[in-house]
């Protein structure tokens, strides 16, 4: 009789557990929702997001394992169709994660020429980097955010036009941005 009161007190051990864990990836999620929303991503913070629902998603479908073995029988359905809800939202959001994460690096790769391009030099933060607005001339700003745009697919194309520094003479020069999607 005390070995099924030790099981019952693991599983329940184990079911708390993993409420706990759960609880925390719920969190992680709506912190992603609400960084998706933002103008502008930290890229740092999504990916230790991404590194934590990783971990989780591991440490999660080991519980199950073991909550499983422990159960009822009558409540396997049950335990398995919540743990795969769980997964689903953890999946979905990882996926996510990796758009955005792709993405930042074509804005990077986009900045980067057209500073290049319209300084001849350039000076940016690294990527994944808290603070991953470029610096420089606060003349490209308005192109920087053109091609950020660009990328992010809320526009196709755009002209902008870029002031050159270091000159006597204000020089304009058009440049027509194109989506490389």
């Amino acid at each position: 009789m005390s070995t099924e009161n030790e099981e019952k007190l693991k599983l329940k051990r184990l079911q708390m557990r993993r409420q706990g864990y759960r609880a925390f990836v719920i969190r992680l999620v709506k912190e992603i929702d609400e960084i998706c929303e933002a103008e502008s991503y930290d890229y740092e913070r999504i990916q230790v997001i991404d590194q934590h629902l990783r971990d989780k998603l591991k440490l999660l479908n080991e519980l199950n394992e073991s909550i499983l073995l422990l159960c009822d029988v009558e409540e396997i359905t049950h335990e398995i169709e919540e743990s795969e809800e769980i997964n689903d939202r953890i999946l979905s959001k990882r996926k996510k994660i990796e758009t955005i994460l792709k993405n930042g690096d074509k804005v990077h790769s986009k900045i980067n020429n057209i500073e290049t391009q319209s300084t001849g030099s350039i000076e940016t933060q690294p990527t994944g980097s808290s603070e991953t607005q470029p610096t420089g001339s606060s003349e490209n700003q308005h192109v920087i955010n053109d091609v950020i745009q660009t990328v992010e697919g809320q526009q196709q194309e755009s002209t902008a036009t870029v002031e050159l520094p270091n000159t006597n003479v204000e020089q304009q020069h058009s440049m027509n941005l194109q989506s490389t999607q």
